[in-house]
């Protein structure tokens, strides 16, 4: 049976794989946290070199050789479909004291199994180069594959974030979905509110009060609760005249139908409707086929 091995939380030597959205973030995190004890290792050298202009970092290197002997936190902060790649190459490496993670909100921390100790380090964030996360405004997942592991990982995500999160294999891929609704797409829908408007010589400002104040209020209330538009309120020359217009755009209408078809069976789900209106909602849905 494996011993535990005990990490040290004092002051921590990290090591980042990959020099992506991720890699800059963390690494602007940690530093900025008083972690400055930061090796970073990728591949690309022009990456790495890219990263350097951005954030101090002490150790730099392209060969996974150079992972660090006294390293006790190792992220691999690289794609999704690369992590299990990443992992085996780094394997023969990594000192028996690390904690090794990886920053998938989907994937489970198995795939991390031959290692000693091994967990998630997933900030829940849209990442950018152009403009650094703040850490302490978002939340932070972890699990781990031991309590030594877990508490660690707790330790030194709280010297980032106040809001720190463990959620097993199980719960954070339906956390990743959820975030991916919210931020992918809903951006994209407003990406194509926008190009609707321009197409039309509207200007966009026009909408930003309204996504504002939607903004506002669902993180106020309960989404559901306060929904409005025509479909709540089976306003069916309104949809039609929304349908007509779309026409030139079929994939946009698509989407139009699903998500108004979608607003009508949610709320026929949650409220008790009089038999005329039930009538009247089934007869809009029939029609949206």
């Amino acid at each position: 049976m494996k011993t535990e091995p005990k990490h040290t939380t004092k002051s921590p030597a990290i090591c980042i794989i990959g020099a992506g959205k991720m890699a800059y973030n963390l690494c602007h995190a940690f530093s900025s946290s008083g972690l400055s004890n930061i090796c970073v290792i990728n591949r690309n050298h022009t990456h790495l070199k890219e990263l350097s202009t951005r954030i101090n970092i002490k150790h730099l290197s392209t060969d996974y050789k150079d992972i660090p002997k006294d390293t006790s936190l190792l992220l691999i902060a690289v794609s999704d479909d690369a992590i299990p790649l990443v992992a085996e190459k780094i394997q023969p490496y990594v000192p028996h004291s690390s904690v090794v993670t990886h920053c998938s909100g989907v994937l489970p921390i198995t795939i991390l199994q031959n290692f000693d100790a091994f967990g998630l380090f997933y900030p829940l964030a849209s990442m950018s180069k152009e403009k650094f996360t703040n850490f302490q405004q978002i939340p932070i997942i972890i699990d781990g594959n031991a309590q030594n592991s877990i508490q660690f990982l707790q330790t030194v995500a709280a010297k980032l974030s106040p809001k720190v999160y463990r959620l097993n294999d199980g719960q954070r891929p339906f956390l990743h979905l959820a975030a991916v609704l919210v931020n992918n797409f809903t951006t994209h829908i407003i990406g194509t509110a926008f190009d609707l408007l321009q197409e039309h010589q509207i200007s966009k400002d026009l909408l930003s009060p309204i996504i504002q104040q939607t903004l506002e209020n669902v993180l106020k209330f309960l989404p559901h609760e306060i929904q409005t538009g025509p479909a709540m309120r089976f306003d069916i020359h309104t949809l039609d005249k929304h349908l007509e217009l779309l026409d030139p755009s079929p994939t946009l209408q698509s989407i139009y139908k699903l998500i108004t078809k979608s607003i009508i069976k949610t709320q026929m789900e949650r409220k008790d409707f009089t038999k005329q209106e039930r009538e009247k909602a089934e007869s809009i849905l029939s029609q949206l086929k």
